[in-house]
């Protein structure tokens, strides 16, 4: 069943995000694989990079590692590691943090709106004008609607990247899967995990033993 000429089209989008938005607020502790995907156009199957990584809720904390990037929103601070600088950052809690389900955001950005119903899916696509505050011309993204959340989503590039003389549109494509509720507090969200304090001063963990503390 397809909404295309629908005028509504904007609210069936809306009125999607917010319930899977919803979906996720409302269960406490949860895991999720997440797998991004960049290809070199629109429609190749050719990639040209791809990161694994993971995401956990646990009440009011977050957790969200992606290569060898990460970031945990704690009760009282953030943290956030990178692997391949070998650096620890520790700030004030981040209240307005984005997390990667709330895409209800994003509406304001596009102009053209679609739903398409499958047997397990609601298909939204939102596009763009030519000129817009988003870097991503369109997105699709697929909401399972059976749970509420979000299995893909497709980001296609709004400007161009020359390469031997022809322009390539690329694509991202994020995959969540495994999703896993917890009934334990998971170790990425206890700040010990990352440092230990010695005379009112951070030093990295064992487990981060060689990394550096910046502000």
């Amino acid at each position: 069943m397809t909404y295309a000429q629908i005028p509504k089209d904007k609210d069936k989008v809306v009125t999607l995000l917010e319930e899977s938005k919803k979906a996720y607020e409302n269960t406490k502790a949860y895991s999720l694989s997440l797998r991004s995907v960049v290809y070199k156009d629109f429609d190749t199957q050719e990639v040209l990079e791809e990161s694994q990584g993971v995401f956990i809720k646990y009440g009011q904390e977050n957790y969200l590692k992606m290569s060898n990037g990460e970031a945990a929103n704690l009760e009282t601070v953030t943290v956030k590691t990178d692997g391949d600088s070998k650096l620890i950052q520790i700030g004030k809690k981040n209240k307005q943090a984005e997390l990667i389900y709330d895409l209800s955001g994003i509406v304001k950005n596009y102009s053209s709106f679609q739903v398409v119903e499958t047997s397990k899916e609601w298909i939204c696509t939102l596009e763009a004008e030519k000129i817009a505050s988003t870097p991503y011309g369109k997105i699709k993204i697929y909401i399972d609607k059976k749970t509420k959340y979000i299995n893909r989503q497709i980001l296609y590039l709004y400007a161009a990247i020359p390469k031997s003389g022809k322009d390539y549109y690329p694509r991202i494509e994020m995959i969540f899967t495994d999703f896993t509720f917890l009934k334990e507090r998971p170790k990425q969200l206890e700040l010990s995990h990352y440092v230990k304090k010695v005379n009112l001063k951070y030093t990295p963990s064992l487990y981060y033993a060689g990394y550096q503390i910046i502000d």
